[in-house]
């Protein structure tokens, strides 16, 4: 079946935004995020949920991310899904900030243990703020060795995005999704489930 006109339309102004943004065109970055604001919007609800007590309201967590971005000497974003996994870890910087500044958490403290189920989106109870650092760490070693995989797992298991609306990020079918999230969890219990890297010199 082939894609409506009209979302391959969308699809393309998108891409020309993200190349105009690679080329430091500040400009472009206004239009994208108004072009996705309703996304973004989704998006930051579901960042929001793993820090249900800070009182950052939907519309000023997208405002706080487009100025952390503008603020970005340059961005470096691949395409489409490459984006809003940026914007995802950029609320999520914003977030842990606003935390560290009250003295709620420390970063460098002990992990925490991460159960990431087969076939789930999201754990049914926001991660605790230990378990999001927890699987920070492992999303940068997963990251190191496919970026792709990585923006998954963020979009998927953190984010909380449905195998669908991955897919239609991904430009690829649900079952292609299953097929990579598998690869993903697999990855990530082996490197959660291993005893601390020591430090390099």
């Amino acid at each position: 079946m082939s894609e409506p006109e009209g979302d391959v339309a969308g699809r393309d102004r998108f891409e020309d935004l993200l190349a105009a943004v690679r080329r430091r065109d500040r400009a472009a970055l206004d239009r994208l995020f108004e072009t996705a604001y309703e996304e973004l919007r989704a998006l930051a609800r579901s960042v929001r949920r793993s820090f249900p007590e800070d009182s950052l309201e939907i519309t000023g967590l997208v405002h706080e991310t487009y100025l952390k971005l503008m603020r970005a000497q340059r961005i470096e974003v691949a395409d489409r899904v490459h984006f809003f996994s940026l914007v995802a870890r950029a609320m999520r910087q914003i977030l842990l900030g606003r935390l560290e500044e009250k003295g709620r958490i420390k970063r460098g403290g002990a992990a925490r243990r991460v159960e990431i189920e087969e076939g789930v989106a999201a754990s049914p109870e926001p991660l605790a703020i230990e378990e999001l650092l927890t699987l920070e760490k492992g999303v940068e070693r997963l990251s190191a060795l496919s970026p792709r995989l990585a923006q998954l797992v963020e979009l998927r298991f953190v984010e909380g995005l449905t195998e669908e609306e991955i897919a239609s990020l991904f430009g690829l079918s649900a079952r292609s999704v299953r097929r990579e999230w598998s690869r993903a969890r697999a990855f990530l219990e082996e490197e959660l489930q291993a005893p601390p890297r020591a430090a390099t010199p």
